[in-house]
């Protein structure tokens, strides 16, 4: 007696073997059996014929976390079977924070305007806490985000990390992955993120190799820039012994559709060198990020208010719009 019988479908298993035709029995949150399965009672069946049975799909670039906390169902993930998530990408985790800049990093991430209860975790060990307890439909796999703990760490400035400033970042990294984060995300098109230069980003990376973990980087270009932004990723795991994962790996405007072939070369090149670098792509032409990304870097420095401070001088506003 099973709880679900899923019959005569076509079983793709995550192997990579081929498909083949069988049933897959269910007992509790179990798969029991799978295979030809005559005779069984179940509490279900289901009747695939001319259907595909598969494993729940991952969500390799997810931004989940600030969707979760109001439809922890995750319907839109789920409908498409979606049952594990990656999140806390592209350096914008919500945790940590920290008392002194705890508004300021909030502020910076509230334009998505999610009803987010930011009040119930400080420290990234509370944040996983909270996550559970919301009961998710999905499986989530998390990143920390680089830009919220440099955020945290520095505040909104374009300055260089002092010798305690990159200690502090190393210490609240490695806390975080001590807490369950796999590793470390970067969006290095976003301030403070992108910030910091090559050599902070090595150091800070560095931690996360020595415990077998992830760098997730959304690259410092990906358009005129991408061949330089992706291979400043391959010298980072090069350098740090880490996974590196290229997010949403693209070539934006016509004249630069020629280089996707060749980041996918020396993406090519570095595994050869047996580097862990790989990348992940989403299946549509479009892509999508905040409004105030495309202001230069020195008009997004200081924080969202002392940009809109900006925005709303004259003399300033003609500047970046030269600048863009």
């Amino acid at each position: 007696m099973f709880d679900i019988l899923i019959k005569n479908g076509q079983v793709i298993d995550g192997s990579e073997a081929p498909g083949f035709r069988a049933d897959v029995a269910i007992q509790g949150d179990r798969i029991a059996r799978v295979g030809k399965i005559d005779g069984a009672e179940a509490g279900r069946v289901v009747e695939a014929a001319g259907k595909t049975v598969v494993p729940g799909f991952i969500d390799i670039h997810s931004h989940g976390d600030m969707t979760l906390p109001a439809c922890p169902t995750a319907d839109s993930s789920i409908y498409q079977g979606v049952t594990t998530a990656v999140i806390g990408q592209c350096g914008l985790s919500p945790a940590p924070l920290f008392a002194k800049t705890r508004a300021e990093v909030i502020s910076s991430l509230e334009p998505r305007k999610m009803p987010i209860p930011w009040e119930r975790w400080s420290d990234f060990k509370s944040y996983l806490g909270f996550l559970k307890e919301l009961g998710l439909s999905v499986n989530i796999v998390h990143l920390v985000g680089q830009g919220t703990i440099r955020g945290g760490i520095m505040g909104f400035g374009s300055g260089r990390a002092s010798p305690a400033e990159m200690e502090g970042m190393q210490i609240e990294t490695i806390r975080a992955m001590d807490a369950g984060a796999i590793g470390l995300s970067t969006g290095l098109v976003y301030p403070p993120g992108s910030y910091a230069p090559t050599e902070e980003l090595i150091e800070l990376t560095r931690v996360v190799g020595q415990r077998q973990g992830f760098y997730f980087s959304h690259i410092r270009g990906e358009a005129q820039a991408l061949l330089e932004a992706a291979a400043e990723a391959i010298a980072i795991g090069r350098a740090t012994g880490t996974a590196v994962q290229i997010s949403h790996l693209k070539a934006g405007w016509p004249r630069n559709w020629d280089k996707q072939s060749r980041v996918i070369e020396m993406i090519d090149q570095a595994r050869q060198q047996e580097l862990d670098v790989s990348a992940d792509a989403y299946p549509y032409l479009a892509g999508a990020t905040s409004l105030k990304s495309t202001l230069p870097q020195w008009a997004q420095e200081g924080g969202k208010e002392v940009v809109l401070k900006r925005l709303s001088n004259r003399d300033t506003r003609k500047k970046i719009i030269e600048a863009m």
